[in-house]
């Protein structure tokens, strides 16, 4: 039986550094349904087009809805305003790849495309905590650190549509080489991969923490968060080091941008009670006097859900869905 256009759904997908998200989601924000598989990204784009294809169905079915009305991609890539990839870091073996192009070829249906964290602060303005806020930075602190902007109501997106990679402001120039190629870029500094890896440092370099009890290869940022919260002093000392940068990251980011809220997500905020209050106390110590006032720094209500909602406010946008 066929479905009006209005009840149909927007298939949304967030595709992340290790997670492909893909969700069925109303005009109005309502997540039907999600389902979710490890991106898997060296099978390449093509493949990965497929799989979201069959996710996107097996819900359908599932929730019977109707056929979906448009495609809405959250990516973790830097992207221009054509939907083309460029060097995505956390994309293993992707490039140059014209994503949006693709995308359209294969559901043959209108896509709306934009970075995974840069289109997540629209969709907090749309929906969430940024609803009435016309200044606010978002800020995903995953696997890597993206981010995006919104400044008198509108999403900054830049000369070419490339605005808003905030994990590459430069705190620290002799500091760790991130998967971009340069050092010390707040991704480098403070998000989970890197947080993991610090963690495989001290274990190599025979530090005393109870994750030496694992190889290092093994070890995730989740082990090294639980490690913490149990009282492991090294843990503490990488987890509260991450902490700091980021407090710093935010302070930048707040002289640029003079928000009204910051606004946090990704990963690493599942441990948002070990971070908050050095997060907070770096980022406010840092601020110059007047940029404190009325500035709040929250955490993400949507939890993993802000991808899908984020490319869902995009496609409303852009393809003037109601």
């Amino acid at each position: 039986m066929a479905s009006s256009s209005k009840s149909r759904p927007i298939l949304a997908f967030d595709l992340g550094g290790s997670q492909l998200r893909v969700g069925l989601v109303t005009a109005k924000g309502k997540v039907i349904g999600r389902t979710i598989e490890p991106t898997r990204a060296e099978e390449g784009p093509k493949r990965v087009i497929a799989r979201i294809e069959g996710m996107g169905k097996a819900l359908v079915v599932e929730h019977g809805t109707g056929k979906p009305i448009a495609v809405a991609a959250a990516v973790a890539s830097p992207l221009d305003d054509r939907g083309t990839l460029h060097h995505p870091p956390n994309l293993a073996g992707w490039k140059t790849v014209p994503f949006k192009a693709m995308l359209a070829r294969h559901f043959k249906l209108p896509v709306a495309m934009g970075n995974d964290a840069t289109v997540a602060a629209l969709g907090e303005h749309v929906f969430g905590d940024g609803r009435g806020v016309d200044d606010l930075v978002y800020l995903t602190v995953s696997t890597g650190i993206g981010g995006g902007v919104i400044t008198g109501g509108r999403l900054l997106t830049g000369a070419w549509g490339m605005a808003g990679e905030l994990g590459h402001i430069f705190l620290a120039p002799e500091g760790p080489l991130g998967k971009c190629g340069h050092r010390g870029c707040l991704e480098s500094l403070a998000c989970g991969e890197m947080i993991a890896e610090r963690a495989k440092e001290a274990v190599e370099a025979g530090r005393k923490t109870s994750l030496a009890k694992l190889t290092p290869k093994a070890i995730k940022t989740k082990d090294v968060f639980e490690a913490a919260r149990e009282g492991d002093i090294v843990t503490k000392e990488i987890v509260q080091a991450a902490a700091t940068y980021l407090g710093r990251g935010i302070a930048s980011l707040v002289h640029v941008f003079n928000p009204r809220k910051v606004i946090l997500g990704g990963g690493v905020t599942k441990s948002w009670d070990l971070i908050q209050t050095t997060v907070e106390k770096t980022a406010r110590g840092l601020l110059l006097p007047g940029f404190n006032k009325r500035l709040e720094i929250v955490r993400t209500r949507f939890g993993e859900d802000i991808g899908l909602l984020g490319a869902t406010a995009l496609a409303i946008r852009e393809l003037q869905l109601k």
